[in-house]
């Protein structure tokens, strides 16, 4: 069966939320005894024995985290996948895979809550944010938005008789999209991300028309 659909970052958002972040203690010192990376996966110069390495509970310990996440098929098919990449994109140095998995995570979860936020996020807010884009600089006083809101809400009845100013302004404040400095109002780095984002994901048309 082909996975070809799985393609970078996709397939990299499923392995690195689960791999990383679960097991980014075990990451760090399985990187210092690693020596190879090829399809079927790193290869390393373990010590002997001793303590409790190969201690049958400490594999007993694994498999159980590991049968947390599931033992299907498509997961290992996935995982697969992934190291089929990272072999196809010839990356052979063990912290260079890590910080490129760290990165397309990060790219990840920027995505994930983006598209929190367009589930939800009215259209006029995303014209708002794309005025307030248009002036980074000096950004927009509270009273200028206020009147334009009052617009949109007479134009678009009765899609916002029950969202309030404040709540129109706190969604995306609370996503972290806008911040306050007193009576004005910025856009935030993360806000000119996400048009970004909507953009590169034609992700226009998606939104509650209000």
């Amino acid at each position: 069966m082909s996975y070809s659909f799985l393609v970078w970052p996709v397939v990299v958002l499923i392995f690195a939320v689960v791999f990383i972040f679960t097991f980014r203690t075990a990451i760090s010192g399985f990187i210092d005894r690693s020596t190879k990376l090829g399809k079927d996966g790193f290869t390393a110069n373990l010590p002997a024995p001793q303590g409790q390495q190969g201690n049958p509970e400490n594999t007993k310990a694994t498999e159980v985290a590991l049968a947390e996440f599931g033992g299907t098929k498509v997961l290992e098919e996935v995982e697969q996948a992934i190291l089929d990449d990272i072999e196809n994109r010839k990356i052979q140095d063990e912290q260079g895979v890590i910080r490129v998995l760290t990165r397309s995570l990060a790219e990840s979860r920027l995505s994930l809550a983006f598209e929190v936020v367009n589930s939800r996020i009215f259209r006029s807010q995303v014209e708002l944010l794309k005025a307030l884009n248009a002036r980074l600089d000096e950004g927009m006083f509270r009273e200028e938005i206020q009147t334009i809101f009052e617009k949109i809400k007479e134009d678009k009845k009765p899609n916002l008789d029950n969202t309030s100013f404040d709540a129109y302004l706190e969604f995306l404040h609370f996503h972290f999209l806008i911040g306050y400095e007193g009576n004005r109002i910025r856009l935030t780095e993360r806000g000119q991300y996400y048009l970004v984002w909507v953009a590169r994901y034609s992700k226009e048309g998606y939104y509650f028309n209000a």
